[in-house]
């Protein structure tokens, strides 16, 4: 599943949410709610995946956004 989420990120220009990374997932045969894979990414080494915040969200809890890492 690591695998086809930074593959997923890399085809992507723009940062994702974890909606759109669980509808990719999903089409490849994976169903991670929501908590399993944002554990994922957090047990990803570190420069694979990046967390930014969309500021023009209200609520922080919904503006996570993830794109490639440095070091994918």
């Amino acid at each position: 599943m690591k695998n086809e989420m930074v593959a997923f990120l890399k085809s992507v220009e723009e940062p994702v949410t974890t909606r759109e990374i669980m509808e990719f997932l999903s089409r490849k045969g994976y169903r991670p709610d929501e908590a399993e894979l944002v554990r994922t990414i957090k047990d990803m080494p570190d420069g694979m995946v990046k967390k930014e915040y969309d500021a023009s969200v209200v609520d922080p809890s919904s503006s996570v956004v993830y794109k490639v890492g440095p070091e994918a």
